[in-house]
């Protein structure tokens, strides 16, 4: 349950104050489990908008043209991550800008 603004900042700020205090050399159980909450929910979003980004740009680069707007929006539009990866993958495989497209074509 978050803590209203002011209140939210002076409970963290107390954890840290008493973490320095501890001089705990470790990782605490709060950020180990911040850390897995974030691995979580970047696993439940797909983490794919930063993926298709590189992945227009690496097509951009790699063919010296710009995406055309259909294209550019199915590939924002995905949320597979491992399709946007093998996408990736083929954008470095493929002869030009077309022959990308129709491999996204074949099933």
């Amino acid at each position: 349950m978050p803590l209203p603004g002011a209140e939210d900042e002076l409970f963290w700020d107390e954890i840290e104050q008493w973490e320095k205090e501890k001089t705990m050399p470790h990782m605490t159980r709060i950020e180990r489990r911040g850390l897995e909450r974030g691995r979580i929910e970047g696993r439940a979003e797909g983490r794919t908008e930063g993926r298709a980004e590189m992945l227009l740009r690496a097509l951009e680069r790699r063919f010296r043209v710009a995406v055309p707007e259909e294209l550019a929006a199915r590939i924002r539009a995905t949320t597979d991550v491992n399709l946007l990866e093998q996408w990736f993958d083929w954008t470095l495989e493929a002869a030009s800008l077309d022959d990308f497209k129709q491999r996204m074509q074949t099933p």
